[in-house]
């Protein structure tokens, strides 16, 4: 079995949350699956930065939860796209299609399309260390696949809005697609927000901008109606 240390090395402060499911069997499952498949296919993101997300925002310093499809899951010149966080590119250092139309939305929704000082860094942990939790709905996949391991992360997934995130409130969540908008229907409404937009990827594939429905305003609002604080998308300096 797992150790227990294991998961707290992992998850950090957000692991007591999830002592229950440890508790009851739910990574150990996870785990078996992962190592058994691990035998003849290759899973992404890398081990080390399957629960990044939480690594790199702590629970008490959440400001916001965005909430992707599935991991990047390809590899170029042998190296792993995803990293562990929604959207985020920082092993290759370079923009993918989604996450090129995440930041023209940003630019569009926050700056009307004229932001000059947005660095458009292709590596999001500075969101994440801001307080974003980028959360994909599926935390690994098998190369070159986009949803084979949607059923082996369901429970987690489920365990996560409809339990853990009853222990915190006044959270604004964007679900980014059908995929990750299944999740919706457990969030406490009386306790945090939500709103869901089309993934980047459906627009890439047709060549046109994202429908953000201006999400990052709505973010902002909602955290700055709660605790006067804002998140900064752009990563401009203040």
């Amino acid at each position: 079995m797992i150790p227990w240390e294991k998961i707290l090395e992992k998850l950090g402060t957000w692991a007591p949350l999830f002592k229950p499911f440890y508790d009851s069997g739910g990574f150990e499952a996870i785990y078996t699956q992962l190592k058994e498949q691990g035998k003849t296919i290759k899973i992404v993101p890398e081990g080390p930065d399957l629960f990044k997300a939480f690594a790199l925002c702590p629970k008490d310093d959440l400001k916001a939860i965005l909430v992707g499809m599935s991991p990047y899951s390809s590899i170029k010149q042998g190296v792993v796209v995803s990293d562990g966080l929604a959207f985020s590119c920082s092993n290759t250092k370079q923009e993918q299609p989604s996450l090129k139309l995440l930041f023209d939305a940003m630019e569009d929704d926050l700056f009307d399309g004229m932001n000059l000082n947005a660095t458009r860094n292709p590596d999001l942990s500075y969101l994440a260390k801001d307080g974003v939790l980028l959360l994909n709905a599926i935390l690994t996949t098998p190369e070159g696949s986009a949803d084979a391991h949607k059923a082996l992360w369901k429970p987690f997934m489920e365990y996560f809005f409809k339990e853990a995130m009853s222990h915190i409130s006044g959270i604004p969540i964007v679900f980014f697609s059908k995929v990750a908008a299944e999740y919706e229907p457990l969030v406490n409404l009386k306790m945090n927000f939500t709103k869901c937009v089309e993934h980047p990827s459906f627009a890439a594939r047709e060549n046109r901008p994202l429908k953000h429905n201006k999400l990052f305003t709505f973010v902002n609002s909602m955290i700055k109606g709660n605790t006067n604080r804002e998140i900064n998308w752009a990563n401009v300096p203040f």
